[in-house]
């Protein structure tokens, strides 16, 4: 091996992975994959994933899961691009320098995209080409420009939110390469002009692969649109974001980052920095780094912050990281400074991965004791049918967690509605109803709320009525309203 330190972004990326990997839980949306079979992503503008998915399982969606060899894989694709990285950003390959590279991959918000266990992977290799693209951009040659733009297409076919992670990795780079080249002004405006050529050009490629050659027919691209109602959309989900990120991550550790960016800026701008010009430029990179999180969603208009959109909180963590390179201390402060950034994002991981586990053993129970309650009622017999509606509560282990890091509670998804009918019929029971477009959660629901019925049995996770009528049974479950009417 030529260099002995080459391993540390395996240590560092699989560690902070290490708890998703071994819990091996089924995320909400892929108990319904595991069951079923799943490949449709081509519809939502994602054809390299279903060529990657098909590859993987060898045929098409069915296989129960190969969710912990996509992690693997996924581990090692974020550590050779951390390696990548290092060699063409940083030019050094100390100890220091592996370890600050390692940024863009221990983004706790990227822990629910790599807790997916069939979509996991492409999601990670997304985030790896956006990564990529950025540093081609930041290369002269119209050869470095087509690989970034091939970079960006090929992000983008694997999942789009992966745009708000070159934006912000292209202007992480760009300071990085103020502080660590000295370059003026005029050159940081050339090598942005180049990330943005690069994202048009990457933008286009892959608008006329979902248009011509795989259409992408999902109703996510038809809401797709632009007016200056985002604006407001914008704002508060920017505000949630951060509130997020304080409490989970808490203010102190979010004012150290601030305080040691600074810091760093200004000890270079002595040596490093060409002009009061090129300073403010690095503040207007960061600017752009910072409401990077929210891009693609609210594009897309989704309703509620969702992690798994939001790849471009992966510049934040990248930033922060390399920043410590910069401060040139003696090994053990160096290590201690890392050790700080890194001991809440390994919190959070642990804690995540341990309430995940909860959960879906909580969402089982549950799903469990109620068949057993309905099985057991003289109402039941041979023609009956049973709907799930509503959604299960958080597990009452995981509360904890959940109230105590908000990150969490934003990825911690408990079973839905037809989520619950899957885990039910995963046991073999037949009689269990599933409609994934809750037509037939609605028409019981609203059959036994014109009915005013009792529950035949309650408990503070569900409660379970009788529609006599149609000689069906309604489980109603209490994560979100405690009656069904």
């Amino acid at each position: 091996m030529q260099n002995k330190y080459i391993l540390i972004p395996f240590i560092i990326i699989g560690f902070f992975y290490f708890p998703i990997i071994t819990n091996n839980q089924l995320y909400v949306d892929d108990i319904f994959r595991a069951q079923t079979g799943y490949d449709g992503w081509a519809a939502a503008g994602r054809p390299l994933t279903d060529f990657i998915l098909h590859f993987m399982m060898m045929t098409k969606g069915h296989l129960m899961s190969f969710g912990q060899l996509g992690q693997i894989l996924s581990v090692v694709a974020m550590a050779i691009t951390a390696i990548y990285f290092c060699k063409n950003v940083f030019q050094d390959e100390s100890a220091i320098s592996y370890c600050a590279s390692c940024g863009f991959a221990i983004s706790p918000y990227f822990l629910e995209n790599f807790s997916y266990q069939y979509d996991g992977l492409p999601m990670t290799l997304s985030l790896c080409a956006s990564m990529v693209a950025a540093i081609h951009a930041f290369k002269d040659g119209w050869k470095n420009l087509l690989i970034s733009s091939i970079s960006i297409t090929i992000a983008c076919s694997l999942y789009q939110t992966s745009i708000n992670s070159f934006i912000g990795f292209a202007c992480s780079l760009a300071i990085l390469h103020s502080l660590l080249h000295g370059i003026s002004f005029r050159s940081m405006i050339k090598f942005l002009s180049k990330s943005v050529v690069s994202l048009i050009l990457g933008a286009v490629f892959y608008a006329m692969i979902v248009k011509f050659l795989m259409p992408m027919s999902d109703s996510r691209g038809q809401g797709f649109s632009l007016d200056f109602s985002l604006l407001n959309f914008f704002w508060i989900r920017i505000q949630r974001f951060y509130t997020t990120s304080f409490n989970s991550l808490s203010a102190v550790y979010c004012i150290v980052s601030s305080l040691l960016f600074l810091a760093v800026v200004y000890i270079k701008r002595k040596n490093n920095i060409t002009s009061n010009s090129s300073t403010l430029l690095i503040f207007a990179c960061l600017l752009v780094i910072l409401v990077c999180p929210i891009g693609m969603l609210v594009i897309f208009k989704e309703s509620s912050i969702t992690p798994r959109m939001m790849m471009g909180a992966s510049a934040l963590s990248c930033l922060f990281l390399a920043m410590v390179y910069f401060l040139r201390l003696n090994t053990k402060s160096n290590c201690f400074i890392l050790f700080l950034f890194f001991i809440p994002y390994i919190v959070i991981s642990f804690s995540f991965g341990a309430s995940i586990k909860e959960q879906r053993l909580y969402d089982h129970s549950v799903v469990h004791m109620s068949l057993n309650d309905i099985r057991s009622n003289g109402l039941y017999d041979k023609d009956s049918y049973i709907v799930y509606a509503g959604r299960l509560p958080v597990a009452p282990l995981a509360k904890n967690t959940v109230n105590n890091l908000p990150i969490i509670a934003l990825m911690l998804v408990p079973a839905y509605d037809w989520t619950a009918s899957m885990i039910a019929q995963s046991y073999d029971v037949r009689d269990v109803r599933f409609d994934f477009a809750r037509k037939e959660q609605k028409e019981i629901s609203s059959e036994v709320c014109s009915k005013n019925e009792t529950p035949l049995t309650e408990t503070n996770a569900y409660a379970i009525y009788s529609n006599s009528a149609t000689n069906g049974f309604l489980v109603w479950m209490k994560g979100g309203k405690k009656t069904p009417c």
